[in-house]
């Protein structure tokens, strides 16, 4: 009878650490959000954009500018740039970082012509 109390005891002990130590585990999860890359079909506004929802933090952003990449380390969030481009100009946006469960990073641009006839957006996400 105490041998079977002390192995029942034994049993809910290392029932016990085992799920305190393996619990759900880490939820954290490195996150690399980047839409298509475009280019301009003529002149207009292309507004870069990065935000988070949930529990989430963006590292680093990097877009393509006038004369080539530019990388932000840190950024601000919302993360939110205007430029204006002129035909062919090529368009790319990335943003790194790392995400809970439930937390997402989205980044996109808004590509627009000055008529504003047929605006381009386009968004990517990325979750855990």
């Amino acid at each position: 009878m105490l041998a079977r109390s002390l192995l029942r005891s034994a049993l809910a002990v290392t029932l016990f650490c085992c799920t305190a130590a393996c619990g759900d585990g880490d939820n954290t999860g490195e996150c690399q959000v980047s839409p298509k890359s475009d280019k301009a079909d003529g002149a207009g506004t292309l507004v870069y954009s990065v935000r988070t929802t949930g529990t989430a933090t963006v590292h680093r952003i990097v877009y393509e500018g006038a004369g080539g990449p530019v990388t932000l380390d840190v950024p601000k969030i919302p993360f939110e740039l205007s430029l204006q481009v002129s035909a062919g100009a090529s368009f790319h946006i990335q943003a790194i970082g790392t995400t809970e469960s439930g937390g997402s990073i989205v980044a996109g641009y808004r590509f627009t012509d000055p008529s504003n006839s047929s605006p381009v957006v386009t968004e990517s996400t990325c979750s855990h």
